[in-house]
């Protein structure tokens, strides 16, 4: 395996993929970072989870011709796609108000 040789930008391919204050670093560019905000809350991200094991509970259900997992998988990506919702009302009622008071 070849060595990455050092630059002044660091290894690429140690990008870390968490952050506490929801920015994530996803190039550098000599002294200027390119960042993308990662900004869900806990809603959201149990909703998308939600959805995504629904939609492979569904497939599942699919494959071994269960309809009854099929069903539990369809119910379960409604249930994860309402909850995301919430999410997302939630993110949208924060930013109007960070907006209100930025104003202020």
């Amino acid at each position: 395996m070849r060595a990455i040789p050092s630059s002044p930008i660091g290894n690429p391919f140690s990008r870390s993929v968490s952050s506490r204050d929801g920015v994530l670093p996803i190039a550098k560019t000599s002294s200027t970072d390119v960042t993308m905000s990662i900004d869900m809350n806990k809603d959201q991200v149990k909703g998308a989870a939600t959805k995504a094991a629904g939609k492979i509970q569904e497939k599942a259900g699919e494959i071994t011709g269960s309809t009854e997992q099929q069903t539990k998988g369809a119910l379960k990506q409604a249930k994860g796609a309402a909850q995301e919702s919430a999410g997302d009302a939630k993110e949208a009622v924060k930013d109007t108000a960070e907006k209100v008071k930025d104003k202020i």
